[in-house]
């Protein structure tokens, strides 16, 4: 399940036989969904294990579905322990990807994808420990915190620190760190790194995650 409303994206998804929803909430300020929506709408479907939730301009290689076949394994030898909840987020490597080596990447086979991103991840620069852009999320997990998780806006700071610490005050949680594991490549843009840090979303976010218990012990590191 693809959620999104943007027309690249959603062609590309339909090529790929992915499903696709463009109906989701927004928020009333922002009119941009919330990342509490975007679960919600992943797990509708009860026979949903896991929800990922991940930003529009990173690559990924299969490293990302073995690692989540193995947490999820783990999780279920060790259900009696974890109950099935489990969180595995990790950090992106930034590269400079051109136009070009973008669109011949999206022509390529299977294993052209794999090199690529591979190559491009070794190449890259690992970016700050702090900073999580995907999120793997269990169906115990989420049905442990969902009422917990206040309308933070998808594109402004602080969520993914304050996800990471909500999981960590929580009892039993399977925490995983996957940055050594998931090849993962954010597509560096001329907006600036943290362009995100000057928008009001992220000022609204940053009042949210003060006010629901901060963001201490937020990373993974």
């Amino acid at each position: 399940l693809v959620l999104t409303q943007d027309r690249q994206g959603i062609v590309l998804a339909e090529e790929h036989g992915l499903t696709v929803s463009r109906q989701f909430p927004l928020h009333g300020k922002f009119h941009q969904p919330t990342y509490a929506s975007l679960f919600a709408k992943g797990f509708e479907d009860p026979s949903v294990d896991v929800v990922v939730l991940l930003n529009s301009d990173l690559l990924f290689t299969e490293t990302l579905i073995q690692t989540i076949h193995t947490v999820h394994a783990n999780a279920q030898q060790l259900q009696a322990q974890y109950h099935g909840k489990y969180l595995i987020v990790g950090t992106r490597v930034n590269a400079d990807i051109n136009s070009v080596n973008q669109q011949q990447l999206f022509r390529t086979t299977k294993h052209g994808w794999a090199a690529q991103v591979e190559k491009w991840a070794q190449g890259g620069t690992m970016f700050q420990p702090d900073a999580q852009d995907y999120f793997v999320v269990s169906k115990g997990l989420w049905n442990a915190v969902k009422g917990k998780v206040p309308d933070f806006v998808v594109g402004g700071v602080a969520f993914d620190n304050w996800f990471v610490a909500l999981a960590n005050r929580q009892s039993n949680v399977m925490l995983v760190d996957a940055s050594h594991t998931v090849h993962c490549v954010h597509q560096n843009h001329g907006s600036g790194l943290k362009e995100s840090h000057k928008k009001p979303k992220s000022e609204y976010n940053l009042k949210l995650a003060t006010q629901h218990g901060g963001w201490d012990k937020g990373t993974m590191g």
